[in-house]
């Protein structure tokens, strides 16, 4: 796969430590589009709200296929994205939130 993608990453994969995220990870930029593919083992971020870094552990078993452009791609289950991003809190996290809510409400309402 790196040799698709070389020339599209703006950040090689390495460890990234920031204020909500202890990971590795990296990051492409394709069309204007940036796309970050990190690994799951050992990530944590910072939950806000227990002002402490909480481990992300993603059951890839609870993954849930989606149909996107001809392909079935295994994704995480919105109700696990909304956990994590109340976690983190951030302005894009609320936003996010309350889009992933609206989609979840319609689903099941």
């Amino acid at each position: 796969m790196l040799a698709e993608v070389d020339a599209f990453i703006s950040k090689p994969l390495r460890h990234y430590r920031q204020a909500q995220w202890d990971l590795e990870y990296l990051q492409l930029i394709y069309q204007g589009q940036k796309i970050e593919i990190g690994l799951a083992p050992g990530t944590t971020i910072y939950c806000q709200q227990r002002q402490q870094w909480l481990p992300l552990a993603i059951d890839f078993a609870k993954s849930v296929t989606v149909s996107y452009q001809g392909m079935s791609l295994p994704v995480m289950p919105i109700t696990s994205l909304i956990t994590y991003k109340q976690w983190l809190a951030r302005e894009v996290d609320i936003i996010d939130i309350q889009e992933l809510s609206a989609i979840t409400l319609t689903k099941n309402g």
